[in-house]
């Protein structure tokens, strides 16, 4: 980073375990946020979590719903996943997520950044009515059922 003459701003919130000490940091600024605020300044909270959770969400529904259809498969717990699985899921969500601006659009709403005029605040999230209507429907198919 010092060669490159990059800096870095780190905010953390007002955890006691982010002590920092005596450490000597060149190109790393350690900033915390002020306190009862982390709900609305940090990006993670303002949307990066709950897009994840959203996207991870349906991917298991819709694995659940597959698996429902297939007759030898409903003799097993039709949601179980190995933890493979999970952690491809968790990658493709990520990709997902960041394709999307997700982050980007997080760090704007939040105020803590401006990313100039340019730079419009877009809500691709990939979340739309359809999309309820389809995850909605699966749910409802799978509370109905006595598995």
């Amino acid at each position: 980073m010092r060669a490159a003459n990059r800096h870095i701003l780190l905010l953390l919130d007002n955890a006691s375990f982010y002590d920092s000490g005596d450490l000597a940091l060149t190109n790393v600024t350690l900033k915390h946020l002020p306190p009862n605020t982390t709900v609305f300044l940090q990006p993670m909270d303002a949307g990066i979590i709950a897009s994840f959770k959203a996207a991870y969400k349906k991917k298991q529904l819709h694995w659940g719903y597959n698996k429902l259809r297939d007759p030898d498969a409903i003799k097993h717990d039709p949601h179980a996943i190995d933890q493979l699985q999970a952690m491809r899921w968790s990658e493709e969500v990520w990709r997902e997520i960041t394709g999307k601006k997700t982050i980007k659009n997080c760090f704007r709403h939040t105020g803590i950044c401006y990313l100039g005029p340019k730079d419009t605040l877009i809500d691709t999230d990939g979340c739309s009515y359809e999309d309820d209507v389809e995850v909605g429907d699966v749910i409802l198919r799978l509370s109905t059922l006595q598995v």
